[in-house]
This record gives structure tokens, C-alpha cells and sequence, in this order.
């Protein structure tokens, strides 16, 4: 495995293990919303028991919105072979620029590998979109600045 894929598959795995995180935190707040609403304990305050229940079921509704977001990031991440070598800037791809090195896979944000930095970007991004099918040597614009492409992996 040479350097350039070693660094692709740590990236890889750093972005699995932070959206692995995600998933545990919408769980765990689902499981907390639920445990208070089974808290809320009927008084003689009608009202303030229902919307007790009630806050708690949108909360439990707002994580499990989150947690299904975060399940499709980690099936689209998981699809991704950081093992296969890429010709052009597409989904699985890590992208050396003159401005920054990119892994187009999820948007997990700045990592450091072996003191390099690279961002983990959604295709969808804007800057992605801006590099998105090129190759080597080729340049996107993004925010009226040039991005050349220097290396793809």
C-alpha cells in the first residue's frame, strides 16, 4: 500500500469513527427523551404533565431525525473503497490542491495525518462541486480563486 492510500484509509476510518460517534449520541439522546417522558409523572397540573411528554417527544423526534442523517452518511461512507485508486475528483477520491487536500466523502471537516491536513467534504459542498470530474493538472474555480488539482488518489 503506498503512502497516499495508508493516509486515504486513515482518513477513511477517522470519518467512520466520527459519524459512528454521531450515531451513539442521537442514540443516547433518544434513549433520554424517552426516559423522561416516562419520568413525567401525572399531577394535578394536567397541562404541565402533557407538555412535559410533549417537549420530550420532540426532542426524541429531534434525534431521531438526526440519527437517521447520520445512518446515511455512514452507508454512503461505508460504499466508499479507500482502497481503489481514483483518475478523476468523484465520491472517494483524495484530492491534493494548491489550496487544501480534500477527501470527497462526507462532511466530517479538518483532519491531521502524520501533520498533513485534510478536510473530509461532501461531494454536494460548493467547493466540491467546483472540482468534481476533474484531473490532474485541470482547475476548478471556487469563490472567484483558482484551484488547481496536483494529485489524485
Amino acid at each position: 500500500m503506498t503512502i497516499d492510500l495508508k493516509v486515504k484509509s486513515d482518513i477513511h476510518q477517522h470519518c467512520l469513527a466520527e459519524i459512528r460517534k454521531k450515531i451513539a449520541l442521537c442514540e443516547a439522546g433518544m434513549r433520554e427523551a424517552q426516559e423522561s417522558a416516562n419520568n413525567e409523572t401525572k399531577s394535578s397540573a394536567g397541562d404541565k404533565y402533557e407538555t412535559g411528554r410533549a417537549m420530550a417527544q420532540l426532542e426524541k423526534d429531534k434525534y431521531a431525525t438526526q440519527l437517521s442523517e447520520a445512518r446515511k452518511l455512514y452507508r454512503a461512507l461505508d460504499n466508499l473503497d479507500p482502497a481503489k485508486v481514483k483518475s478523476k475528483v468523484e465520491p472517494g477520491a483524495l484530492v491534493y490542491t494548491d489550496s487544501g487536500n480534500y477527501y470527497l466523502s462526507v462532511s466530517v471537516g479538518k483532519i491531521i495525518i502524520d501533520e498533513n491536513v485534510f478536510f473530509a467534504i461532501s461531494p454536494l459542498t460548493p467547493l466540491a462541486k467546483s472540482i468534481i470530474n476533474k484531473t490532474i493538472g485541470e482547475t476548478g474555480v471556487f469563490r472567484g480563486k483558482n484551484i488547481k488539482i496536483l494529485k489524485i488518489k
